[in-house]
């Protein structure tokens, strides 16, 4: 089998065993479908019903945590950023909250649609702009609450969003660039889970919320859950997440537990644990598009040992060059670290192999595509106004500024410091990300996919030696914003992926 026809094949094969898996559960149970947001007409009665449940948990007792309130304090209490069970405890944190809705207005088949950040310029429907229980303004909800989990500041944050009805993620021409549908499919193809969730978290993750909150929006805080848009944006993380699992890669083994941070609809205390949230159809729900590959392999029968049943080979990144200067970052002002490259060229247009899942020892490798080059930015110094702004990432940009676009062929990506609190110290997660412990400088580790502005570079004839310049440039998350964030880089490394 050549390349093309693996790649035809694999798209909808590579899934087939865990979606056979998936449909001998969903004869035990109904799971409920989340939908993308993007694809649901004007009048889908999605609309209606979240406004509905969220009226109902707004009528309730605010000082219960089944309510509104009671819900984004959960977040702002326990939230798991930068640990190395972001994802899980998240799986958990939107499914509670999912089956409280669903109890509110007496539909347990209530499934909370994901907001894709790539579709219709990652634009919000109408409904949550419109005059009703959708849009934040409507509400008006009080923040006001200090949790040392998130910060030792308080937080004080309003109604509002820094993006409208015919402004999306995608829209600002400085901004968008971790949404395009290239960057999303990037970081789907990396098999390493430190690697994938790292990505995932800074970048996008990180970034929708600074650039939907702004200023002073509840999304840009601890308090993000007050918003409606917040569990979409992290149902999108868990379809994300539920994509890459079901391409057949692997989440290590968790430990932690969650002793009594969530409730259900009656509001009484539930402990879960994070391996509990690992396969999430045990928590009774799927995603459409995980069901449309189930229709689109129905029919197939080839065994697990099949090549077709392919997975990616998981190999520990390789650091191909590192500077370790420490350098301080200011607002609007570019940042450059030289980094030199070992076999640069050879690095970039390495191949990355797949193997048949279930055949054990060594196997025949069929290469699918080019590896990818990362660049791993250690920040730590991140000062309060850090939380407003985003990180440009260039690669050897002759002219790099605030005004240099996402389309530049210098452009590598970008990362934002939402969940990074100023004067908390972390131990490091499985992706190198700071935590919530402590106190002290806070520190943080951050990927941005270099792979294609680099090839780009070298087929152009642009690469003239291996010293590779990655320019660290921070602007404001919502344009025209004052933002005086200032962060010092401890280094720079490249790394194979």
């Amino acid at each position: 089998m050549n390349r093309r026809e693996f790649l035809g094949v694999a798209g909808a094969a590579v899934a087939f065993p865990y979606i056979m898996k998936f449909g001998r559960e969903a004869q035990a149970q109904t799971l409920r479908v989340r939908r993308n947001l993007s694809t649901l007409r004007a009048d889908d009665p999605f609309f209606a019903a979240y406004g509905q449940a969220i009226r109902k948990l707004h009528e309730a007792d605010q000082s219960r945590r089944q309510s509104w309130r009671g819900q984004s304090l959960i977040h702002a209490d326990f939230c798991a950023h930068g640990r190395d069970d972001f994802f899980l405890w998240h799986r958990h944190y939107i499914t509670f909250f999912e089956r409280i809705c669903g109890e509110a207005i007496g539909d347990r088949n209530f499934a909370l649609p994901y907001w894709d950040w790539t579709a219709n310029n990652g634009r919000l429907p109408q409904p949550f702009f419109d005059n009703g229980p959708l849009n934040v303004t409507f509400w008006n909800d009080p923040s006001g609450y200090q949790s040392d989990n998130w910060s030792e500041e308080r937080i004080n944050t309003r109604g509002t969003r820094a993006i409208t009805a015919t402004r999306g993620l995608r829209d600002d021409p400085q901004r968008g660039g971790e949404f395009r549908p290239e960057a999303i499919n990037g970081i789907l193809r990396l098999s390493n889970f430190a690697n994938f969730q790292t990505r995932l978290e800074g970048s996008p993750h990180d970034n929708g919320h600074v650039i939907s909150g702004g200023r002073t929006g509840h999304m840009g805080n601890g308090l993000s859950p007050l918003d409606p848009i917040f569990w979409l944006h992290h149902c999108n993380v868990d379809r994300l997440f539920a994509q890459w699992q079901a391409a057949r890669n692997r989440v290590p083994a968790q430990s932690r537990s969650y002793n009594q941070q969530f409730v259900d609809a009656s509001g009484t205390p539930q402990s879960v644990t994070a391996a509990q949230a690992v396969e999430f159809t045990s928590l009774g729900y799927t995603y459409d598009i995980l069901a449309e590959q189930q229709v689109a392999t129905r029919g197939l029968s080839q065994p697990e040992s099949s090549p077709l049943a392919a997975r990616p080979i998981v190999e520990e990144p390789r650091v191909v060059g590192r500077n370790e200067t420490a350098k301080p970052v200011k607002i609007n002002n570019e940042t450059e670290f030289t980094v030199q490259a070992a076999g640069l060229v050879n690095n970039i247009f390495s191949t990355r192999s797949f193997r048949p899942e279930s055949t054990p020892g060594p196997s025949p490798r069929v290469a699918v595509e080019e590896s990818r080059i990362l660049a791993r930015i250690n920040v730590t110094a991140i000062n309060a106004d850090s939380r407003y702004a985003l990180v440009n990432v260039f690669i050897n940009n002759p002219d790099p500024s605030p005004q240099s676009t996402v389309d530049s062929p210098f452009y590598a990506g970008s990362f934002s410091f939402f969940g990074a609190h100023p004067g908390q110290d972390v131990a490091a997660g499985g992706g190198g990300h700071a935590g919530h412990q402590g106190h002290g400088a806070a520190e943080r580790t951050f990927l941005v996919d270099a792979s294609n502005a680099l090839r780009q570079q070298a087929r152009e004839g642009r690469l003239n030696s291996e010293d590779v310049k990655v320019q660290v440039l921070p602007i404001p998350a919502e344009p025209g914003a004052e933002v005086n964030a200032q962060f010092t880089v401890t280094s720079v490394e490249l790394i194979s992926a």
